[in-house]
């Protein structure tokens, strides 16, 4: 059945988790809360943010936007991937197997799928008291 994998090895719900936690939820985060100023991605951040909260309500809506899909690939790439290297340390992996795994679930994630709401509430932040690098 396309998209089902099956786990056989130790920890790998436990890794996927992870991955999910690392990658999924940051690159939602991503879309939501302007980078820090002194990221090396900070204007293609800028413009995806601007491009975001412009109204925008959910992931779908975000990802027609042009920008958007490329910085995330480029913030998994220069930030994300290099940092799922600590999980091959956790859970005693290879580092070509987790960067494998990594890849697979940034790959496979589709991000069109209508209903996912975009937000900073959505990305597990209060609004009210939120105040991004100050």
């Amino acid at each position: 059945m396309p998209g089902v994998y099956i786990r056989t090895e130790p920890n790998a719900l436990k890794v996927d988790a992870q991955l999910k936690l690392r990658i999924a939820n940051a690159l939602h985060t991503a879309m939501v809360l302007p980078c820090h100023p002194e990221s090396t991605l900070s204007g293609s951040c800028l413009q995806v943010h601007v491009a975001v909260m412009a109204g925008v309500q959910y992931v779908h809506e975000a990802m027609a936007i042009p920008v958007v899909p490329q910085f995330l690939a480029e913030l998994y790439h220069a930030d994300i991937r290099p940092s799922l290297m600590r999980l091959a340390v956790d859970y005693d992996m290879d580092v070509d197997t987790i960067s494998a795994e990594g890849d697979l679930a940034f790959e496979v994630m589709d991000w069109h799928l209508p209903g996912c709401a975009l937000s900073v509430a959505a990305a597990g932040l209060d609004e009210a008291s939120f105040q991004p690098w100050h």
